[in-house]
């Protein structure tokens, strides 16, 4: 009897063990994700400083971060050259009072009801490169240097 008490003993503990191990586990995965959480509200808030930094500063920055502000500035330029190619695409316009998208053959915004330019006050040309918005005869993007 003495060998089944030893072995009923040494599963006992085993299987002890493995629970505990099981909680260990759970209460680390926890504490993981609480980190994690941690760290993504932490770089929101670095987000934060940064924008804020690039609007008060981003026209005057200090030496060590005009690299950046340019990078910035470029990559606002891109957004908003790709977001005008999906608007000739579309055939649309942004009305300058409201936003919204209107087809680009309306005189007035079906969303404000305010008078869109004529077309040719609104026609924009963007760098196919960098985005940077162009002079009516630009040969050449004068950001990038892309010939056009």
């Amino acid at each position: 009897m003495g060998i089944f008490n030893e072995a009923g003993k040494r599963i006992t503990q085993s299987t002890q063990n493995t629970v505990q191990q099981a909680k260990d586990f759970a209460e680390i995965s926890k504490i993981n994700t609480r980190i994690a959480d941690e760290q993504r509200l932490l770089n929101s808030f670095y987000m934060q400083i940064g924008q804020k930094y690039f609007t008060v500063f981003g026209e005057q920055p200090a030496e060590e971060f005009i690299q950046l502000c340019i990078n910035v500035r470029d990559s606002e330029a891109k957004i908003a050259g790709l977001q005008h190619e999906i608007l000739q695409i579309k055939h649309a316009r942004i009305c300058p009072n409201c936003g919204a998208e209107c087809d680009e053959k309306l005189a007035f915004c079906g969303a404000c009801g305010h008078e869109l330019p004529a077309q040719s006050e609104s026609a924009h040309r963007f760098c196919p490169n960098c985005g940077g918005e162009l002079t009516f005869d630009a040969a050449f993007c004068t950001n990038c240097g892309t010939k056009i």
